[in-house]
């Protein structure tokens, strides 16, 4: 018997057979590229206008990239972030991120809120593992 959603799967290659909205041909060279696999967001150079409940963010494949690997480490020294300032103010802009500080003249960057709450509605698997919110002093 023919089931559309079985011919959904294998067309978009997700198992939960939603459709792909950002396509994988946009993606580039960027380490932080593998952090995407499982997230529908933008991957191109112009920004896209992403609706999480009832706010709506613009984002472009660095602002993704880089809400990705906020997402997977937590917490990241903004030294090791190799991404350039308008991006990092544009995203704290948003109120998707903001600055911890670690110590030792040392700051970090992590999602705020609606950050962890935009990557986990973006993400086939956030019924089933909500990403762990940030450590809060």
């Amino acid at each position: 018997m023919f089931d559309p959603r079985d011919d959904a799967r294998d067309r978009d290659g997700r198992e939960d057979g939603r459709a792909r909205v950002y396509d994988d041909r946009d993606r580039d060279d960027d380490p932080r590229e593998s952090l995407m696999r499982d997230l529908d967001l933008p991957r191109g150079e112009e920004r896209e206008l992403v609706a999480v409940r009832d706010r709506v963010y613009e984002l472009n494949g660095e602002d993704s990239r880089t809400l990705a690997a906020l997402g997977a480490f937590r917490i990241v020294p903004e030294q090791d972030l190799d991404i350039d300032h308008d991006t990092l103010e544009h995203l704290r802009d948003e109120g998707l991120i903001e600055t911890v500080d670690l110590g030792d003249d040392e700051r970090g960057l992590t999602l705020t809120h609606e950050g962890r709450d935009l990557l986990d509605s973006h993400s086939p698997d956030r019924e089933k593992q909500p990403l762990a919110p940030a450590c809060s002093d």
